[in-house]
């Protein structure tokens, strides 16, 4: 007989040539750790409504499986239950089941769809990492976990919807989902929330994760952290493009091409840490732009007229013509300690522009040196 069972737990089901199809029988309760495993060749097999378990690996590396019906009897799905099983398209997960193991589908590169029943409460680590085809997701309302890179790799993903059951998103969910635009959280929840498919907490005061496939994004005032050691809210975005925070425009592509991590740049803003070690061709770059975004606090403006000279030098630098315009009409930063130096590095630097647009700065706010005031009488 291919099937070896003992006390109604499936121990071991044995490939036949030429057998792609299976009906496990009656008798069996639980199907057990390893039972399928490598069953190459089998396309299609049925459960019985009298099985309440599947085991560990239980179907591992039953790579030709496509399509599988588990019943509502079932209350758990074990570790690697269905893992590389590269054939299986759909998935429909009963409301009878309670738990879905780690990596229980690891890797079903075909799998397209899944429906998470009503009763299930946790989606382990790694439960559906690296499904490639992964479309839609319907996630159960009773599910109060899910696991760290429970959906790590889902490519083809474009949204996500987080029930209100949901009180923790682990670590790295999300990630490698390079076609995920919008994750939305039910208003009901009390742990979490989505603004324009952002995930943030629930006060909206920390940015959890932004999806990979985002272009742009307005991050709330109300906003004073942004998650960077465990989550790292914005890794791999390649396709976002510009960042507002404070009203301030970040250059997203041009802050990750330093090699700056655009989550600094953002604690940096939120919690006007300005002193923060950071690249000066990207914390200068990003000062000019709260400047001319006429951003001001105590913290802010203290810092900048600290280090205003070498700030607007780096605008000097970078051709910053808006800057020097809004400085200008301040009329308090450049002042007769320090104009004279500017003009002559907007000189050197070749930016005729600028050290012209000082130079008449300076002859309507500051006046004219006399070089022979300190031999008149």
């Amino acid at each position: 007989m291919a099937f070896e069972i003992e006390n109604g737990v499936l121990k071991k089901y044995t490939e036949e040539q030429g057998i792609t199809e299976v009906v496990i029988p009656d008798s069996v309760t639980s199907i057990g750790n390893r039972a399928f495993y490598g069953c190459s060749s089998l396309t299609e097999i049925n459960i019985p409504d009298s099985v309440t378990s599947i085991e560990d690996s239980a179907f591992y590396e039953c790579r030709s499986l496509k399509s599988i019906t588990i019943p509502d009897s079932v209350t758990s799905i074990g570790y690697m239950a269905f893992e590389d099983c590269f054939s299986l398209e759909s998935v429909v997960i009963p409301d009878s089941v309670t738990s879905i193991g780690d990596r229980a589908f690891y890797d079903c590169l075909s799998l397209e769809s899944i429906t998470i029943g009503n009763s299930v409460t946790s989606i382990g680590y790694r439960a559906f990492y690296g499904c490639l085809s992964l479309e839609s997701i319907t996630i159960g309302n009773s599910v109060t976990s899910i696991g760290k890179r429970a959906f790590y790799g889902c490519k083809s993903l474009s949204s996500v919807t987080i029930p209100d059951s949901v009180t923790s998103i682990g670590e790295d969910a999300f990630f490698g989902c390079s076609s995920l635009e919008s994750i939305k959280v039910s208003e009901d929840n009390k742990n979490y929330a989505s603004i324009d498919g952002v995930l943030y907490n629930k006060d909206i005061t920390e940015l959890v994760r932004c999806p990979q496939a985002k272009k742009e994004i307005t991050i709330p005032d109300s906003v004073t952290s942004i998650v960077d050691i465990v989550d790292r809210a914005f890794y791999k975005c390649s396709s976002l493009e510009s960042i507002i925070c404070k009203n301030i425009k970040l250059d997203y592509k041009k802050i990750s091409s330093a090699n700056v991590d655009i989550e600094d740049v953002l604690n940096m803003i939120a919690k006007e840490d300005f002193a923060v070690k950071m690249a000066h061709s990207v914390k200068y770059d990003v000062l000019c732009a709260m400047y001319c975004a006429d951003y001001s606090s105590e913290a802010f403006d203290a810092y900048f007229k600290k280090n205003f000279t070498k700030i607007f030098k780096f605008a000097i630098d970078n051709g910053n013509t808006e800057l020097v315009k809004k400085v200008s009409e301040n009329k308090k930063l450049l002042t007769k300690r320090n104009i004279n130096n500017l003009i002559e590095y907007a000189r050197e630097k070749n930016q005729l522009e600028i050290s012209s647009a000082l130079l008449s700065y300076k002859n309507e706010n500051i006046g004219f040196d006399d070089p022979l005031k300190d031999f008149r009488l």
